[in-house]
């Protein structure tokens, strides 16, 4: 493998790492912050489509093209999308956990935002836990706690997460970092992060969805509808 194709696969190997947080992020905002999503069709075959970009700012140039230029109905879900009319989780099922030993949507958010901020600081030439972070105290609900402070603190967390990604090249990747003292390449520091961020997201998607009990809105392919997201291959024989 020539230099110039590494490079390549460097280069890919980021969007999709940044495409995938981007996913991750929104799927657990939909949840916390009650985003119901419609649908439109499909052109020409009467099917949703989902289109996916590799950034909150690419979601937006072609969501004002789309409404501008073609007027074509559509939802953007991205971190700018904060809130809707309708809401899945309220203010009290948001800071309420399942039992004495469980947190609720508010600490996990909480506690996601602390270690994205802590992680991505200074990313490449600072420890990962930063002396600053009272990662105990992510896990408690202060009084300054209300539902605005902790999504405030997630979109920075988030915000710097996705700042240090744009702001890395190819040639990072096998740059070593450190996380409490143990030494990551760049690319194993994103994984485990990739990592604990999907399992934090799935429990906030877990806890809006029994908060919202029969008012629930899927986030994704809804009961008994996945043939029509699965294309009918007998039309391209």
């Amino acid at each position: 493998m020539t230099r110039s194709e590494a490079s390549s696969l460097e280069a890919l190997y980021l969007a999709d790492v940044k495409a995938r947080f981007d996913s991750i992020k929104t799927q657990a905002e939909r949840a916390a912050r009650g985003h119901l999503v419609g649908r439109g069709d499909r052109v020409g075959r009467g099917r949703p489509v989902l289109v996916g970009t590799t950034s909150v700012e690419k979601s937006e140039f072609l969501s004002n093209m789309l409404k501008r230029k073609y007027g074509v109905e559509h939802e953007v879900l991205n971190a700018k999308q904060h809130e809707r009319e309708a809401s899945q989780v309220d203010d009290a099922a948001f800071f309420k956990p399942l039992g004495m030993e469980e947190n609720s949507i508010g600490l996990v958010m909480k506690h996601m935002a602390g270690n994205l901020r802590s992680r991505f600081s200074d990313f490449l030439n600072s420890d990962g836990e930063k002396p600053d972070r009272n990662r105990d105290a992510e896990f408690e609900q202060a009084p300054t706690d209300s539902r605005e402070a902790i999504l405030a603190r997630w979109a920075e967390g988030w915000r710097i997460l996705f700042d240090t990604l744009e702001a890395l090249t190819p040639g990072d990747l096998a740059r070593t970092v450190t996380i409490r003292g143990e030494p990551h390449t760049v690319i194993q520091a994103l994984s485990r992060q990739l990592v604990h961020q999907s399992q934090h997201a799935g429990q906030v998607v877990l806890l809006a969805k029994h908060a919202a009990g029969a008012r629930w809105k899927t986030l994704s392919i809804a009961r008994g509808q996945s043939k029509a997201f699965t294309p009918d291959a007998s039309k391209h024989a």
